[in-house]
């Protein structure tokens, strides 16, 4: 039986006599409702039956921001919608459904109808088979394919590859890869609340390639595939205005795709290249091997000096996507028009982004509006939290989220995570001088608490009662002055690690302090307080560090024998600029043109 929305008589208020059936008020807040619908894009279609009962299809709620305006109203993933606005809802199209949304401004009432996982999932396997049986035959077609690559040559005659991206079977366009890592970029920028996938590194096989070869090409298509298969999946992404603009075909169209209007092409494909114009080339319907010679020479090394050298490789220059459109309208996209920074006494700060641009511009900006003055203001720093929560979210990262700093030069605009104010400075002498700022010693409170709770401050039994009752009087600055006293307060910890300093590798937690570097054996997931499984080096004695992706290494001297450490961990970065900024303070402690303060 094929109905569409006009022929459903019952009136969905009547619904509400079931008890899986709900009706739900939502106040638009600041970051928006805080869902996303999926459905079919047709109106009407075959009577189904959910929970026992026929309806036609519905559209339903793909996804509901935790803690957000609909998180709080009652809505859930699955409710499928039978009301919006009293506009009876069923057998409507996605777009209908939207459209209803939107009109209702600021106030949204809904009807649902409320199914449980097994529900769910039942009605997920006929939605996919329903969409199987259109393309009987066929096969499902991947939602994109980049299925080949075409090297090409610039007026200059320097040679570059384009790959070209196919959408559900269709051409679409041709982009370079510096072109694909600026849209993974704004992409990241434009959804800060999804958690996207790895893009491809620049590096192959560890090593920066000034040209690939044929198989290196191979791989990258490959892994592009992979990556834009899994983020298009979103669809509140591959259905933005961005990712429509950036798919647009442009001048260059490969030969094996038909023109626009569905006849072949058999003109000979002219290429326009991101930055400049490029030759006409001929290209064939399989994949073309490129036309000059590709060295797979990598990149000159300059040689170690120094107690840092990093052997990083500059920042290849991406360029920006030109007139990037301003996002459409929806239900989720206030969300992302707000910087938000999460402060350790869970406060969520939410700034205007006009004018704030790079790290340093947000962190004087939470500086002002907390009301941070004088010494204190160098006291704290901006980190990014890579534990997939939402920026909304006013939760505190777990023990085993993943940190890294923000930089002052970082664009804001590229951060990957939740922006977080933390302190940063390891050295307890100077800490005492913000004794006196009220909101400085709430921060520094709260994140104390915070690390103690996390076991990243280790604590004794007793102190933890001092600590206690310290907090039980709200006498902040004591519980502060009794903290110093651990032996790595101040320090930054980090338990995803391993290590080869015993002989062989194994799993290591790390703290840095502005004294030592700390390496405890991890036993049941947490960190050994055995004298035996605890190895401490003095910076006196380090003389070399360096990092290569994921590893640092140092050599120290111990009893008069030099040792190598290799400590291996995803937050190699973060470990290095912690060793970096004990040794700088460690040099501003000595200078005494400083006059007892390091900050100048």
């Amino acid at each position: 039986l094929i109905l569409g929305a006009i022929s459903v008589t019952m009136a969905a208020e009547a619904e509400l006599q079931h008890d899986d059936v709900k009706k739900i008020h939502i106040d638009r807040g600041d970051h928006g409702f805080g869902f996303n619908i999926k459905g079919t894009t047709q109106t009407g279609g075959v009577l189904n039956a959910i929970n026992g009962r026929l309806y036609p299809p519905l559209q339903y709620i793909s996804h509901v921001d935790e803690g957000g305006s609909a998180w709080n109203a009652g809505l859930r993933a699955a409710d499928r919608i039978l009301s919006v606005n009293n506009v009876d809802a069923r057998g409507l199209s996605h777009a209908s459904v939207v459209n209803q949304v939107v009109k209702g401004g600021g106030i949204l009432d809904l009807i649902v109808l409320r199914v449980d996982e097994h529900e769910a999932l039942r009605l997920q396997k006929l939605e996919d088979a329903a969409s199987n049986k259109k393309g009987k035959g066929k096969g499902p077609p991947a939602l994109i394919s980049i299925q080949d690559y075409d090297t090409l040559t610039d007026d200059a005659g320097k040679g570059f590859t384009v790959y070209n991206i196919w959408i559900k079977g269709e051409y679409a366009t041709s982009k370079r890869f510096s072109e694909l890592v600026a849209f993974n970029k704004a992409m990241r920028a434009r959804f800060r609340w999804h958690k996207f996938p790895a893009f491809p590194s620049k590096r192959l096989n560890g090593l920066m390639k000034t040209t690939l070869g044929p198989k290196e090409l191979e791989t990258r298509r490959q892994e592009l595939q992979v990556f834009f298969n899994e983020v298009f999946l979103v669809e509140d992404i591959f259905q933005s205005e961005l990712v429509k603009t950036f798919l647009k075909p442009g001048e260059y169209r490969p030969k094996n795709a038909p023109k626009a209007n569905g006849t072949d092409d058999t003109t000979e494909p002219e290429a326009v290249a991101d930055d400049s114009a490029a030759e006409p080339v001929a290209a064939a319907a399989a994949p073309p091997v490129p036309t000059t010679e590709q060295t797979t020479k990598p990149a000159e090394k300059t040689k170690p000096k120094g107690l840092f050298d990093l052997e990083d490789e500059p920042a290849e220059d991406v360029p920006a996507l030109d007139d990037a459109p301003e996002p459409a309208p929806g239900l989720t996209e206030e969300a992302d028009t707000m910087i938000r920074v999460l402060l350790p006494n869970r406060r969520l700060l939410e700034l205007d982004p006009e004018e704030l641009e790079t790290g340093k511009d947000v962190l004087e900006a939470v500086l002002d509006t907390v009301g941070i003055e004088g010494f204190a203001r160098h006291v704290f720093k901006l980190f990014i939290a890579h534990d997939g929560t939402s920026p909304s979210k006013a939760t505190l990262p777990s023990g085993k989220a993943r940190l890294s700093l923000l930089a002052d030069d970082a664009l804001i605009s590229e951060a990957e995570g939740r922006i977080l104010l933390q302190r940063w400075l390891f050295t307890k002498a100077q800490e005492v001088n913000v004794d006196d700022d009220e909101i400085a010693v709430d921060l520094l409170f709260h994140q104390t608490q915070q690390a103690i709770e996390t076991g990243h401050l280790y604590c004794g039994a007793k102190k933890k009662e001092s600590l206690k009752a310290a907090a039980a009087s709200d006498d902040k600055v004591k519980y502060l002055q009794i903290a110093r006293k651990l032996h790595t307060y101040g320090g930054a910890a980090f338990f995803d690690c391993t290590s080869d300093h015993t002989g062989e590798d194994e799993d290591v937690g790390v703290t840095v302090t502005s004294d030592k570097l700390i390496m405890q054996l991890m036993k049941s997931g947490k960190p050994s307080t055995d004298p035996d499984d605890v190895s401490v080096y003095t910076w006196d004695q380090v003389n070399k560090v360096r990092r290569r992706d994921d590893v640092v290494g140092f050599k120290a001297v111990v009893e008069d024998e030099t040792v190598t450490v290799r400590i291996t961990t995803e937050s190699a970065g973060f470990l290095e600029e912690c060793i970096k900024r004990v040794h700088v303070e460690n040099q501003w402690l000595d200078d005494s043109s400083v006059d007892g303060c390091f900050f100048v």
